[in-house]
């Protein structure tokens, strides 16, 4: 990652405890809730993109699990709406395809997974228009590919060339780009709900939402030679 990209991190993760040390009155709010879930889940996959991208090109060791749960968990969130807009609309076709299940999923074969997951997000993406009653957004799609793409950089085994290292690279900044906008258009504004509220999590949440420059400073200039 680059120096702005790790600062940025470690604001994410100061963030991350203040809500956590909070978890109680963060939860007084549901839509609050629900955005640092959605949070806690992209720092979880920024770590493990992180991981691919700064490993060396002979192998990557990355923790397959965790991208495989994140991958199974958006995917699971996506077919449980598209499943009910399908039963609402009557649409039979449509309510079998998306009735897939998590044990499904973790069930089936490595090279099996992605698909699984991206036929999901296909026929949701084919219906986004009518999803968003339903909790589902051109966001939430987004994210689920990131996801179902970087399943399948890790299921790629150790040997990663560099082109997917590449790729590992290109998803970071995605992934970034997501929870920047969690942290800006959601839990910024939801947050203000909580000012006043007689504990200091809103001032501890405003002062960590602060970036600190930690990147390499710049050598001082040596003493010239007496």
């Amino acid at each position: 990652m680059k120096d702005p990209q790790e600062n940025k991190l470690s604001m994410y993760r100061t963030v991350q405890t203040v809500l956590k040390n909070n978890t109680a009155e963060v939860a007084t709010i549901v839509a609050l809730d629900l955005q640092v879930t959605n949070l806690n889940s992209s720092i979880a996959l920024i770590d493990s993109l992180a991981q691919a991208q700064a490993s060396e090109t002979s192998g990557v060791t990355i923790d397959k699990a965790n991208v495989s749960d994140e991958m199974v968990d958006m995917t699971m969130r996506v077919a449980g709406a598209l499943k009910a807009f399908a039963s609402v609309g009557n649409d039979e076709t449509l309510l079998k395809k998306a009735s897939l299940t998590k044990s499904d999923l973790v069930k089936a074969r490595d090279e099996m997974r992605p698909t699984m997951a991206q036929e999901i997000h296909d026929l949701a993406n084919t219906n986004i228009a009518a999803l968003s009653d339903y909790g589902i957004t051109a966001a939430t799609l987004t994210a689920l590919q990131t996801r179902i793409d970087a399943y399948k950089l890790v299921a790629a085994g150790p040997q990663v060339a560099k082109a997917e290292k590449s790729t590992a690279t290109d998803l970071l900044d995605q992934e970034f780009a997501r929870a920047d906008t969690i942290l800006n258009e959601r839990i910024d504004g939801l947050i203000k709900q909580l000012q006043g509220s007689g504990t200091t999590l809103y001032d501890d949440y405003t002062n960590a939402r602060k970036i600190i420059n930690t990147g390499a400073q710049a050598k001082p200039t040596p003493p010239p030679t007496p």
